[in-house]
């Protein structure tokens, strides 16, 4: 089945949600397991897959962060039906239950269902669970209670249908004051109360509002997006910052579709105005949301309001707070806290940000009975949000993302938290640990911050943790560096020493290292004497970005681009291709004059050698892409007709003649012309071009294609001396004349073989017949036509013998000795040829000729058989003659198209061919198939270039041009080309229909705009290079789990040549033995989906594109 090239900029998780899928619980329930699809949609349902197999995870929501006592109590009852007795509360303070099996799904549901709570909006690109103040309705430093504020956004927004698919995870917090309590500037929108005084002097409460914050790997601090909105504004303000983020989110790069990323992309401007916009689509107007400062003119708020030790609130009523460790707690504690809360307080449980509980609404005269009852569940009530608060992720317990067992240093760090010589200070700072980037322990804005990683070491790696000091809201933490989880503890040690030593009174961790800096905490740590033997890091260039020429720099580029290593020209395969995919064809076009001279010749008659280093050959079913015709694509749509090349220098008055105009000789010319000496171009012809006017049939090249790519190289200044042969005395001459002379005169002497029985003028030359046919004077042919050989002539002879006999007039056949695997000719021209009417026998060879009269009746073939070995004349397979196989084929014309030879008579004397371009005689130098024997055109311009700077060389005493890469950075982590792009089946080149095939009308007509489109994308864009900076890998695996082909390995040892080159790698399953994650670019495709699913931006694409400079 043809599968639908799709050209999006969505990615699959989008693609998934666009389907609209709607799950069956039941059918979930029965079946235990869920598809990738379900397993996506059902992230909208809070449900998440554990890192322990056929287990999940589900997140309630708890809006506000409160929860009434019969709801505690029915948690605490799932917790103990369905996930094993445990309840976790998040730093977002919502409630999370893990060990869920799919099979008690639907009964959990209905059960959460029942006691009024939701997983709904607990995971999934919605809305997620709403956070406010702790004490929101109670502190005394609030500026009033946010918390219905909190609460009514949060159901007004989750209620709108147009919101339910939203690009990525979206985080709202609402904050009593602008201290950091509520966290507003690390979400995606934070309203902070605020009270303003207006001109008549009164006071009004409303919000600041501010956009765009977050942590992970990337974080972002949020922007003013107004600086007062009145209350009754929130939710209208809220569903327009919604809108801007579901209409201008990333749908492509999840990695990047955050709203941090739409602010920082758009700036705070233009979302501003977008907000605007949407809030007059809702009938708004936004002419009372405030732009210009307001300050708040409340009273004076502490650093770190919620550190006071039993808080009383504006009620008058005591908050009573339980420690909850490590943010998980049994189902009988939490029962028992619910008792509590009825017993004492409000018949409400508050969680926090910091996964803590609190009651609220108790009695002053009973807060201590209450504390003690919390003691005797086996929680702490005081030191809250100070060193002993230590918030963790659940880390590697449960999570399937995390790299680090964050609850075993929350174990090693707490007995550090809590010796006496901290007690000054444990109330100044404040410790959160994370498993992973996705910071669900908000690392970033900690006193001391911990981030899971990886320590490369020699062979394997080990857990350890990057570790920050000094984090705020508004300030992110300075890295101190990556440590084992064994010298963690000896690390923060030193920090809170540093601090101690440091401080002044009152003064937080934070402040402290605003003031002095992170310069003290560094050298505590590097007193430490903590050193790493660490694994390199291999860097694949040897520039991350900017030019590069070392040998590690060449070997790369050939290995990772085979089409262009193959090309003999060395032509920027992936660059000119990427141009067309573009529609950029006259941009094609320039780098294939740039590199081979004649692009629509080439993209009409090249041999394709690097279609058959095409990696799509390795990693792909559908064969190669179609380079070639590809650059036929760019040729045929060039706005503009080719013009002369820019020189490279001034002229040098230096110059040089040139024995021959076909490719080869055209080729020096040029080149030597942009080298700045005068280059003389003579040729025995009264045409240019060559063989490939000659020798090459209109049907397959047409003359205007070749003239104008000619012209472009005349009209550079290269002179021209046509119908003067050059013999071995003329080439004396013009070596006394010009300062060098190369002969690119080629290999024209037919080759034939002596039949017995044949008389000489009985047969003729294959290029013979050709020459008179592409000329216009063909030669009258006497059927049956018998063409011996197997490479182009001996094809381009047969098809047009048959052009000159008619379809109706006799036979048409090629004979070859070997098979056609063989033969020089494609399977599209094998299909044409059929299509034709010209017989192929194979595996067969002339004997003998069989003359009447004079004239040709027949020859005599011999069957041969393949040996299995190959000959000594080109690596083709060998073959041995079959005794007794002779049998007769009518023949009326004899061609023999069997290769030709070089005219060396032409050399001077003494001077012999030596298989460099510089021959044994000062001054005169050898190209093209003259120097190399009969090949092709590709080969030949090759031959021109590379003779063209030996020349230059020779004149000016130096090197001048030189081959560099230049390293650029791909910021956008995008190639263009998607997975889909493998599984589409090329379309054919159009042919023209045999019926209207005349002698010299082109056969193959060109792809259309949308088969080139089509064939270009299937490019791999190999200059493309996705590459792991291995100091940034956490070994996640995501990427593994991401890649659509076995392109990215677990590396134990990496072994490397002497210039650095990749050579072998030791592979290995266990993560812990994982020196490495790297990535094999011998079958990465460049699809992307490695770098956009990587967390910490390890993964970096840069391009290669290949130049020459100058260089003397």
């Amino acid at each position: 089945m043809q599968r639908k090239l799709e050209f999006r900029r969505r990615s699959d998780e989008e693609q998934i949600k666009d389907a609209g899928l709607v799950l069956d619980f039941d059918e979930i329930a029965r079946k235990g397991s869920m598809s990738r699809e379900e397993q996506l949609v059902a992230k909208w349902y809070g449900l998440y897959s554990m890192r322990q197999a056929n287990n999940h995870m589900v997140r309630v929501t708890v809006p506000g962060g409160v929860l009434t006592s019969a709801q505690v109590r029915a948690l605490a009852q799932i917790a103990k039906d369905y996930g094993q007795g445990k309840i976790c509360f998040t730093t977002r303070q919502a409630a999370q239950l893990h060990w869920l099996k799919l099979k008690m799904l639907p009964e959990m549901l209905r059960d959460l269902r029942q006691a009024g709570l939701t997983s709904f909006h607990g995971c999934g690109d919605v809305l997620r669970n709403t956070a406010s103040c702790p004490l929101a309705e109670t502190c005394p430093h609030r500026r009033f209670d946010v918390r219905p504020y909190a609460l009514d956004m949060h159901r007004t927004l989750t209620a709108c249908d147009d919101l339910f698919n939203l690009p990525r995870k979206y985080k709202v917090t609402f904050s009593g004051c602008e201290a950091g309590c509520g966290q507003a500037y690390m979400n995606c929108v934070g309203f902070m109360a605020i009270v303003r005084e207006r001109p008549d002097g009164a006071r009004e409460e409303g919000f600041r509002v501010v956009i765009g914050g977050g942590l992970g790997w990337s974080p972002f601090v949020g922007q003013e997006l107004y600086s007062f909105i009145p209350k009754t504004k929130v939710n209208v303000v809220a569903r327009a910052v919604t809108q801007l983020f579901r209409d201008h989110g990333d749908r492509w790069n999840r990695n990047t579709s955050r709203l941090k990323y739409v602010v920082y992309r758009q700036g705070i401007a233009k979302c501003r105005e977008i907000v605007e916009e949407n809030l007059r689509k809702e009938g708004a107007d936004p002419a009372d949301c405030e732009v210009a400062p307001v300050v708040d003119c409340g009273p004076p708020i502490p650093e770190r309001p919620l550190t006071a030790s039993d808080p009383v609130g504006t009620d008058g009523k005591a908050i009573v707070r339980a420690m909850i460790p490590k943010g998980e707690l049994g189902w009988r504690e939490l029962i028992r806290l619910a008792e509590l809360s009825e017993d004492y307080g409000d018949k409400y449980l508050y969680s926090t940000n910091r996964q803590n509980l609190e009651i609220h609404g108790v009695d002053v005269a009973r807060a201590s009975q209450c504390k003690a009852e919390i003691e005797a569940l086996g929680f702490d009530t005081d030191g809250f949000f100070g060193l002993t608060d230590i918030v963790p992720c659940v880390g590697t317990t449960y999570c399937p993302l995390a790299v680090s067992k964050t609850r075993e240093m929350y174990d090693a760090l707490l007995p550090l938290a809590k010796e006496e010589k901290y007690r000054p200070i444990r109330d100044r700072a404040f410790i959160n640990i994370t498993g992973c980037p996705n910071s669900c322990s908000p690392y970033w804005i900690a006193d001391i911050g911990l981030r899971g990683c990886r320590i490369r070491e020699q062979y394997g790696s080990t857990e350890g943790y990057e570790i920050r000091v000094g984090g705020t809201e508004r300030k992110y933490g300075v890295k101190l560096g990556d440590f084992k989880a064994d010298d963690g503890v000896r690390v923060v040690r030193a920090a809170l020493d540093t601090f101690l030593n440091l401080r002044r009174d009152g003064e937080s961790l934070a402040a402290n290292v605003a003031r002095v800096g992170s310069k003290p905490y560094k050298e505590a740590v590097k007193a430490l004497g903590i050193a790493y033997d660490l694994a390199p890091n291999p860097r694949e260039y040897s520039v991350f970005t900017g030019l590069a020429g070392s040998p590690l720099d060449m070997k790369t580029i050939a290995r990772d681009v085979p089409c262009q290593a193959a090309c003999p020209a060395r032509t920027r395969v992936p660059e000119y291709i990427q141009k067309i995919a573009a529609g950029e064809h006259q941009e094609a076009y320039k780098i294939n004059q740039e590199d081979n001279v004649f692009p629509g010749v080439l993209g009409r008659v090249c041999t394709r050698p690097c279609e058959t280093a095409c990696r799509h050959q390795w990693t792909g079913v559908e064969g190669p892409v179609a380079i070639c015709h590809l650059k036929r694509s760019a040729a045929d749509r060039k706005k503009n007709p080719p013009r002369p090349l820019e020189p490279w220098f001034e002229p040098t008055g230096k110059s040089v003649a040139v024995i021959g105009a076909g490719p080869a000789g055209l080729t020096v010319a040029r080149e030597l012309k942009r080298y700045g000496h005068e280059a003389t171009v003579i040729e025995c012809e009264h045409a240019l071009g060559g063989m490939m006017k000659l020798s090459i049939p209109h049907f397959r090249l047409p003359r205007d294609v070749i003239d104008e790519e000619i012209k472009a190289i005349l009209d550079s200044g290269v002179e021209l001396q046509l119908g003067e042969w050059v013999d071995k005395k003329g080439v004396e001459t013009l070596l006394k004349k010009y300062d060098a002379v190369v002969i690119t005169a080629g290999a024209i002497k037919a080759s034939a073989i002596d039949l017995p029985g044949l008389d000489a003028a009985a047969a003729m030359g294959g290029l013979t017949f050709m020459k008179h046919y592409n000329l216009g004077r063909p030669v009258e042919l006497t059927p049956p036509v018998l063409v011996i050989g197997g490479g182009f002539t001996a094809v381009d002879c047969a098809r047009a013998s048959r052009r000159l006999l008619g379809r109706a007039g006799g036979r048409v056949a090629i004979m070859y000795r070997r098979t056609k695997a063989q033969m020089s000719a494609t399977d599209d021209e094998f299909r044409q040829m059929a299509l034709e009417g010209i017989d192929i026998e194979t595996l067969v060879a002339p004997a003998a000729a069989r003359m009447e009269k004079g004239r040709l009746k027949s020859l005599v073939f011999q069957r041969n058989t393949l040996t299995g070995g190959t000959d000594d004349g080109g690596g083709k397979a060998s073959i041995r003659p079959l005794e007794g196989s002779d049998f007769d084929v009518a023949c009326g014309t004899l061609m023999f198209a069997i290769g030709q030879t070089r005219q060396l008579e032409i050399l001077p004397a003494g001077v012999s061919v030596t298989g460099a371009h510089a021959a044994d005689r000062p001054g005169l130098f050898i190209a093209g198939d003259f120097k190399t024997g009969s090949l092709d055109v590709i080969h030949a311009v090759a031959e021109g270039k590379g003779a063209a700077d030996e020349v230059d060389f020779y004149l000016m005493g130096r090197k001048r041009r030189e081959t560099k890469l230049n390293i650029v950075a791909v910021e956008s982590g995008e190639t263009g080309r998607l997975r889909d792009h493998d599984m589409v089946q090329q379309p054919h080149m159009p042919h023209l229909p045999a019926e209207d095939r005349g002698l010299y009308n082109e056969v193959e007509l060109g792809f259309t705009d949308p088969d080139a489109h089509l064939h270009a994308y299937r490019c791999y864009l190999c200059h493309h290079k996705y590459e792991i900076d291995q100091d940034k890998c956490i070994h996640c695996d995501l990427c593994i789990k991401a890649s659509p082909r076995d392109c990215i390995r677990r590396v134990t040892r990496l072994f490397r040549d002497a210039d650095g080159a990749p050579v072998d790698y030791v592979e290995t399953e266990l993560p812990k033995d994982a020196t490495y994650i790297w990535i094999d670019s011998d079958n990465c495709i460049r699809c992307g989906a490695c770098q956009r699913a990587c967390p910490t931006g390890a993964i970096s694409l840069r391009r290669a594109e290949t130049t020459k400079v100058n260089c003397g």
